[in-house]
Order: structure tokens, then sequence, then C-alpha cells
């Protein structure tokens, strides 16, 4: 009987190791699954979040650039209306001083 009791705790023994063995290889597995998942969550995350940067700051570079165009457009539109309306002005002062003298002279 006691032959038949060893066994018995050996058989059991092998299956309760067989079992901790098993248990302990999926947990392991389990976590390298996980630690890959989240290396590989992590990594996207970094490449979505690089790709987003890059865009935003090729979208400013060209919002930048056109507000710079618009910028520059406007003010040599501003400057060439200013020196037109200072010619204008000034052509029409000449013009009224021109007539005045011409009307002094008339009336001499």
């Amino acid at each position: 009987m006691k032959d038949g009791a060893t066994r018995g705790f050996k058989v059991v023994e092998e299956v309760v190791e067989a079992v901790v063995v098993a248990v302990v290889e999926a947990v392991v597995v389990d976590v390298v699954v996980v630690a890959a998942v989240v290396v590989v969550v992590v990594h996207v995350v970094v490449v979505v979040v690089v790709v987003v940067v890059v865009v935003v700051i090729v979208v400013v570079k060209e919002v930048a650039e056109v507000v710079l165009v618009v910028v520059v457009v406007v003010v040599v539109v501003v400057i060439v209306v200013v020196v037109q309306e200072m010619h204008l002005k000034s052509l029409l002062t000449y013009q009224i001083q021109q007539h005045i003298a011409n009307m002094n002279i008339i009336q001499i």
C-alpha cells in the first residue's frame, strides 16, 4: 500500500507540476504578448504623433507663407494707392493754381 500511495503522490506531484508549468508558461506568454502589444501601440502612437506634428508644421508653414504673401500684396497695394492719391492731389493742386493764375492774368 505504501508503494501505491507513493506512486499516487508522485502522480499528483507530476500533475501539479505540469499544471503549474502550463500556467506559468501561459502567464509568461500572455505577459510577452501584452508587452509586445504595448510596444506596438506605443510605436504606433509615436508615429501618429510625429506625423501629426509634421503635418501641423507643414500646414502652419504654408499658412504663414500665404499670410506673408497676402500681407506683402496688401502693403504694396496700399503704398501704390497712397502714392497715386498724393500724385493726384498734387496734380489737382497744380491745376487749381494754374487756373487761378490764368484767371488773374485774364483779369489784369
